[in-house]
């Protein structure tokens, strides 16, 4: 028996050109499709992951102002910044402004020891064993006395438990009280210390306008002397801010000052770390205001 081979020729089994090229185009279409999900929802990520972090940042940095403020023993005065220096505004200083200063109480009470006439720049107090911060302030309620204490670099003269305590205005020239003490030992005269302390925006403002900078808080501020380029005794408590001059005085509707509130605060901050895909971080707004708590002060 003889066997014939076929003449129609077996086909190869596989693709053809056209179904790869085909195929490759659907794949590339759908990871196409993936990716572009999967980078929009990592810039979504990004974007919220920023607007979080700058507003936890900055509500932690209200919180704490917030919390300082209200141990103010003085009404907080608005600050701007001048040839590197914090200066209080020109009356009548409503801002808006870079800064607020206020007092905080140290030390006290303490008796006047002796007599003093309206020309003398000093008076004598029994001070115990309390011992003075380098920058301090002292106060004498009753006869509406508030000065500088001497210098930075040498606060008073004392015996070990008498101080001499020498008057000086924040330029450090001698500051007359201006009124008569008469001491009265069964009416004791009492005086208390105090510091100021600050909250200060610092940063650039870059060639198309916007600003950036960071929020700082003074534990002890010498309005003459605190270089705001050099000094180091300052704690950042909020950075990212864009916002230069947070800080005003309210008003209320006849335009006066507010005395419901002792400043508002306007703070915006963005968090430009998180932003590297071309995407500026959303900026958060917070607008806070600071009521009264106690005055023992009536300057600044």
């Amino acid at each position: 028996m003889k066997f014939h081979r076929s003449s129609r020729s077996v086909r190869a089994s596989g693709f053809t050109l056209a179904e790869i090229l085909i195929t490759a185009a659907i794949f590339a279409l759908v990871g196409g499709m993936v990716f572009l999900i999967l980078n929009a929802g990592m810039i979504l990520y990004a974007k919220n992951t920023a607007i979080n972090s700058a507003h936890q940042q900055a509500r932690s940095g209200i919180d704490e102002m917030l919390a300082n403020i209200h141990a103010s023993v003085s009404i907080p005065q608005l600050v701007g910044i001048q040839s590197a220096r914090m200066i209080a505004l020109a009356p009548p200083g409503l801002g808006p402004a870079s800064g607020l200063i206020f007092q905080k109480f140290d030390g006290g009470p303490f008796t006047i020891a002796a007599n003093a006439i309206a020309s003398d720049d000093s008076v004598d107090v029994n001070v115990g064993n309390y011992v003075p911060k380098p920058i301090m302030r002292f106060n004498i309620p009753s006869h509406d006395i508030e000065a500088n204490i001497g210098s930075a670099a040498n606060p008073i003269k004392k015996s070990p438990t008498l101080w001499t305590v020498d008057f000086v205005d924040d330029a450090g020239n001698s500051q007359p009280i201006g009124i008569d003490i008469n001491v009265d030992a069964t009416h004791p005269i009492i005086g208390f210390t105090t510091y100021r302390v600050a909250y200060l925006v610092v940063g650039q403002t870059f060639a198309n306008g916007s600003f950036l900078g960071e929020l700082r808080y003074y534990p002890i501020v010498d309005l003459l002397n605190t270089d705001i380029t050099t000094a180091k005794n300052y704690r950042v408590i909020a950075r990212n801010i864009t916002s230069e001059t947070p800080f005003r005085v309210l008003l209320n509707a006849t335009g006066g000052v507010d005395n419901r509130s002792i400043a508002a605060i306007q703070l915006c901050t963005a968090e430009p770390q998180y932003s590297n895909r071309g995407f500026a971080a959303v900026n958060m707004f917070i607008n806070s205001f600071i009521p009264f708590r106690t005055k023992l002060t009536n300057k600044q």
